[in-house]
Formats: structure tokens, C-alpha cells, sequence
């Protein structure tokens, strides 16, 4: 069997593996890159542990008290090493990535101290944590203050307003490097370095903590490399690298981490107890994997921002745009969307993939959360999974293994190679058994259907001003009868489109912009741009009476060129990123439509034929319909061919006249 039967019989179409390969081949590029970094910090763990003379006797299991536990105590050093801090505290008795803040955060603070976000609101857990929602033993409760600086509208720091929270006295700043189940871009460490400095600036005193979750090993650099106090996260994210079961880090400044410690345990004991139950083969492997498992991850995220930017959903981070962390969100706009995509996550995993997760009331959220994963470690974010709020804009954070492995890695030699193919029901919607076709080539399509029926209007046009005076009676029927059957056949394919799938229409539609598709709007604009389209056609015909094609080409090419500077000066002043490679397929596309303009022009300069010339002009319509319907491999009905047939027909009997 080979790779396509084999994901065939996991329950994916051939279609959809297809898509899959599109969107891979072009992401070689990109994925290089993210090895390089890989590989750099792969150097940066083998060093940590070289130094530290990492043997077999550190794997050993404690019990009871932990006294004496090397490899724990090692563990330690190789972490602090390799994040560049004094001191670390990774033990399994931290549960979660919100317990290891919680217990950096309650060591660091006393009452009256004054915690400031200067990142807006913080994760939803840390909101009871902290006393933005009531909770008991909550940082509120024990008289400890909080103050929030949102960010701009642009998603930028706040310096002034943060300047004057600081200046009012501040303890501790925390800053949330990932985005959370917010829609903001993830902060990149270059980012957090220089607020951590502005903040040093104003009081060198302040400590600022970062929640370092999801970004670990990312980037080259970590927020402790650029002046932070604390970095905080959790052993079931990147730095586990899939294979620890439970846990959590702290590294940073000495005295720092030894409160975390007395708060952990108890007063006076701190690092001295906490057994490692067995646990450390997974830590130390974990950690060592932990920079190809990342990049790993940072693929996934790749490859399903590009497959969801195409069937037309916001991405952020967007498919071009820099990686900080391994989280995808995808806005999907309902409920229904939401819970749609995490059946397929789940329908991919390797456990419990049987099941359907459905939204519920989960412990720390103000709102119902829906979680996919099905994962070997529960709640484990570093293997293939998706999950998010039910509650406006409903999107969806997808990260884990990539599920497309087949780049070659360049750190096998360093550490085992992770290949999870995993299905992808959740790129399509599925009716009944047959894969449904993408809302991209539906609108393609719809498009298409618009195109054609203003070039029929440019044929009624032009007869009413007299086109066929040159021809006798019978001709000028037939030609009529031509036109008619290309015109019919143009409007008709369409039609026959928009009868198909009528209970997937009807579903997409409950979910669709009511401006745009359940208001006058969305049968008024597609109208007028019909209208407007054809009279302009029809005008185009009328200048070439009075141009010669050369010139009206280059009218037509100034024209549009100074429409592209115009929107090129747009997009630079929203400071917007370009990506040659990315943009690639679009310059192709402007390249086709400059050389289709070229023949527009000389088929319309033909002033005796341009009524036949704009319909069949139309009929690409047809080339459309067959192009998106061959590339996902789907039957044409008898319907299609007939209304191709009239298509071919009319042109067949506008050719024999038009010689």
C-alpha cells in the first residue's frame, strides 16, 4: 500500500491528503528555518547536560521525603544552565503551568505588595489566582493589590500608562508571553526584553516574572536572556517534550526560586524535599527531545494556519507571519464550528479517538471550554490538540505535533523523530460520506457565475445598438440562437451549482455574516457589481473604436499599475510584512490576468464580432467549474453537461461565423 491508501483507510480522502501536500510544498522553506533553530537549542540542552555530567544514577527513583535526591538536584542545574538563570525549581509536585505561577507569584508577594499586568488581562485560570474573580485564597484575599495596563489598539505596550502604574509603586510585574484564549499576536522575547527594560528603567527594583509557556525553545533566546527574574511554565508543554506526565518549572534569580521553594513544600525545608517517584528518566528525555518535539509543533501551527487561511478563516498568527509560540488560533465565527473541529482533532488521536468532546464547565473559566486531545498525558499541549472558550469571536487553539511529518530533520542524530500522521476531517465539512467542497471554490465559483452573466449583458448591449446589422435575416438568427445557448449555458452551470449540497448551503448559511448574506446587501452588491461590470465592458468596446489596441493596453496597464502603487502605499503605511515566497501564487496570478487582458483587448478591438466575442469571452466560467471539480476529484452531475454542452455549442456556431 502506499501513503494515500494508507491514509485512505484512516478516513481521509484523497482530496484532502492532496490539499495536505499543496500546502506542504510550499512550506519547505519556512520549516528549514524552524530546524535551524531546533538545532541550535538542541546544542544548547546536550551542552547543559554535558556540563552537569548527566549518568545513568540520576534516573533513579525517590520516595518519601526525597533527601538526597541527585538526580532531581541535577536536573535543577541542567535547567537553570540552560535557560542562563542562578537557580531552577522543576519538581512533579507543580501540577499545572497555573500552579507554578500561582506558586511564583504567592512567594514573591506579601500583603500590601502590588502585582501590575502590563499586558492586559491575564490567563483565564490566573483570574480567580490573582482576585479578579472571587475565589478563596486568592492573592486579593491575602491583601495583595493588582493593576492592569491593556495594550494598544495596535496590540503594543502602554509605556506611559505603565510608566505611571510603576512610578505608584509596584512589586511585581508579570508578563503573559503567549497569547492565552485571547486573539492578540504572541509577544516575541525581543519584545518582552525591551518592556522588562523600560520597566528595570523606572524601578530597578521591580521584579518582573514571565509566564514562558508554549514559548519555550521557539526562539533562540529565552525571556531570562534579556533580563528577566523569573520564567515560569509547565513539564506538559515544550519543556516536557511530550513525555513527562506531570510538572512544572521555575528558574531564575536565587533568592527568587528559593521562596517558590519554601512555598512549595514548607518554610526551612524548600529544595531539600520533594521525591522524584521514578519520574526522572521522562524529565531528562523529555527535556532533551523538548527542542525537536517544539519544532515539531511550530510546523503543525504552520501548516494549519495555511490550510485554514485558504478555506477562508483568520489566522492569527497569520500563514506568513513569525512563530513566538507553538499556539494556532483559528477564529471559526459559531459554536457549531468550534465543536466541529475538535471532533476532528480528537477523531486523529491516538487515544480516545472514538469519542466526541463536547463543551463543559472546567474548573478556573468564566465560560464552557471545549478540549480535544486524546493525548497519552492528560491536558498534555505539546501533542496534537485543540481547544478553546465557547464565547465570541468562538476560535480555536490548535497546537502539537505536526501532522504531516516528512521534512527530514536535522537533529535525528540527537534525539528520537516523531512521525504522528493523523486524519484532518476538520479541514472539510463532511456530508454524508462524500467530502464536501471548500467554501474557497464555492466562492470561486459563485464568482465565476457573476462574471458571466454581465458578459451576456454585454451581448444584449451591444444588439441593442445595432451589432448584427451587417448580417442578413437567417444569419443573424442563428448567431442570436448562439449567443442564447452560451448565455444559458454560462447562467445555467450556475444555477445547477447553487442547487447542489442544499442541506450543507442551508447549514454554512446559519453561520454566515447576516450583512452579507441574509440582508438586501447580498443580493443588491453582487447586482450592481454585475451592472457596473458590464456597462464598463461594454464602454471598452466603445474606446476601441476610437483607440488601437496598443494604446488602450497601456491605458489599461497605467491604469492598473497606479491602482496597485496606490494599495502598495496602503499596506506599507499598516506596516504589513511581505513574503515573496508566500506572495508567490498571487504575482502568478496578476502575471495570468495581465496576459488575459492583453487577448480581452484585441478580442473586444474586433468592432464587427464583439457581441459574440463577450460571450465567449464568458465561457471560461466553464474552465472554472471543471478546474475545481477535477482537483478535488468530484463527479459532474448530467446537469453540468448539459449546460457545458450549450456552452460548447454556442461557440462552435459563433466560430463557423465569426470565420
Amino acid at each position: 500500500m502506499n501513503t494515500e491508501s494508507m491514509y485512505t483507510a484512516l478516513g481521509i480522502t484523497p482530496a484532502v491528503h492532496r490539499f495536505g501536500e499543496e500546502v506542504l510544498a510550499g512550506l519547505r522553506a519556512r520549516f528549514d528555518e524552524i530546524d535551524r533553530v531546533a538545532e541550535y537549542n538542541q546544542c544548547k540542552v546536550i551542552g547543559a547536560m554535558q556540563k552537569n555530567r548527566v549518568d545513568a544514577t540520576h534516573f533513579a527513583a525517590t520516595t518519601g521525603y526525597g533527601y538526597n535526591d541527585a538526580g532531581r538536584d541535577n536536573l535543577e542545574r541542567v535547567y537553570a544552565d540552560c535557560f542562563h538563570t542562578e537557580a531552577a525549581l522543576v519538581r512533579p509536585q507543580i501540577t499545572c503551568g497555573t500552579h507554578a505561577l500561582t506558586v511564583a507569584l504567592s512567594a514573591n508577594l506579601l500583603p500590601g505588595d502590588t502585582l501590575l499586568s502590563p499586558v492586559g488581562a491575564p490567563y483565564d485560570t490566573l483570574e480567580e489566582v490573582i482576585g479578579i474573580r472571587p475565589s478563596a485564597c486568592s492573592l486579593k484575599e491575602y491583601g495583595v493589590h493588582y493593576r492592569q495596563v491593556d495594550l494598544l489598539p495596535d496590540y503594543g505596550f502602554d509605556y506611559p500608562a505603565i510608566e505611571q502604574a510603576l512610578r505608584g509603586g509596584v512589586k511585581l510585574v508579570t508578563i503573559q508571553r503567549s497569547k492565552g484564549y485571547a486573539t492578540r499576536p504572541t509577544f516575541s522575547v525581543q519584545q518582552i526584553g525591551e518592556l522588562i527594560a523600560f520597566c528595570k528603567r523606572i524601578d530597578p527594583n521591580v521584579i518582573c516574572m514571565v509566564d514562558n509557556c508554549y514559548g519555550e525553545f521557539v526562539e533562540t533566546i529565552e525571556p531570562s536572556d534579556l533580563g528577566a527574574d523569573m520564567i515560569v511554565g509547565s513539564l506538559i508543554k515544550n519543556p516536557g517534550g511530550g513525555l513527562a506526565p506531570i510538572g512544572g518549572y521555575i528558574c531564575g534569580r536565587q533568592d527568587l526560586v528559593d521562596r517558590c521553594a519554601f512555598r512549595l513544600s514548607a518554610p526551612g525545608l524548600g529544595q531539600e524535599v520533594g521525591a522524584n517517584l521514578g519520574l526522572m528518566p521522562a524529565f531528562y528525555q523529555g527535556f532533551f527531545l523538548a527542542p525537536t518535539v517544539t519544532a515539531g509543533a511550530l510546523k503543525g501551527a504552520v501548516f494549519a494556519a495555511n490550510v485554514y487561511e485558504r478555506l477562508g478563516f483568520r489566522c492569527i498568527p497569520n500563514a506568513a507571519e513569525p512563530r513566538h509560540d507553538i499556539i494556532q488560533c483559528v477564529e471559526l465565527g459559531s459554536p457549531e464550528r468550534m465543536v466541529a473541529f475538535c471532533k476532528g482533532i480528537q477523531a486523529a488521536a491516538p487515544v480516545d479517538s472514538y469519542v466526541d468532546p463536547i463543551p463543559w464547565a472546567m474548573p478556573g473559566y468564566d465560560s464552557e471550554v471545549i478540549m480535544a486531545a486524546g493525548a497519552f498525558v492528560q491536558g498534555s499541549s505539546i501533542e496534537l490538540s485543540a481547544d478553546g472558550p465557547i464565547r465570541p469571536p468562538y476560535a480555536v487553539y490548535f497546537q502539537g505535533i505536526r501532522p504531516y511529518d516528512r521534512v527530514p530533520s536535522r537533529l535525528r542524530h540527537l534525539g528520537r523523530r516523531l512521525d504522528i500522521p493523523a486524519r484532518l476531517p476538520a479541514l472539510y465539512p463532511l456530508h454524508g460520506n462524500r467530502l464536501c467542497r471548500p467554501a474557497v471554490y464555492r466562492a470561486f465559483d459563485i464568482l465565476a457565475d457573476l462574471q458571466q452573466l454581465r458578459r451576456a449583458l454585454v451581448a444584449v448591449l451591444c444588439l441593442c445598438t445595432g451589432a448584427l446589422s451587417d448580417y442578413n435575416g437567417p444569419q443573424k438568427a442563428v448567431i442570436l440562437c448562439a449567443v442564447g445557448l452560451v448565455c444559458l449555458g454560462v447562467v445555467g452551470l450556475g444555477v445547477v451549482e447553487a442547487r447542489e449540497d442544499d442541506d450543507l448551503r442551508r447549514r454554512r448559511q446559519e453561520h454566515a455574516n447576516r450583512k452579507y448574506a441574509k440582508s438586501w446587501l447580498a443580493i443588491c452588491l453582487p447586482v450592481a457589481y454585475c451592472l457596473l461590470d458590464a456597462a464598463g465592458t461594454f464602454a471598452d468596446s466603445l474606446v476601441l473604436e476610437r483607440l488601437n489596441e496598443d494604446s488602450a493596453n497601456v491605458a489599461y496597464e497605467l491604469t492598473f499599475l497606479a491602482a496597485g502603487i496606490g494599495c502598495l502605499v496602503y499596506l506599507l503605511a499598516r506596516r504589513e510584512k511581505f513574503t515573496f515566497k508566500a506572495e508567490l501564487p498571487k504575482y502568478v496570478g496578476a502575471a495570468c490576468e495581465t496576459v488575459g487582458q492583453l487577448f480581452y483587448i484585441y478580442a473586444l478591438a474586433d468592432e464587427e464580432h464583439v457581441m459574440m466575442s463577450a460571450p465567449i469571452i464568458s465561457a471560461y466560467c466553464v474552465a472554472s467549474v471543471l478546474w475545481s471539480r477535477l482537483f478535488l476529484k468530484e463527479k459532474l452531475s448530467w446537469k453540468h453537461y448539459l449546460m457545458i454542452g450549450f456552452v460548447v455549442a454556442g461557440i462552435v456556431i459563433l466560430g463557423i461565423y465569426d470565420i
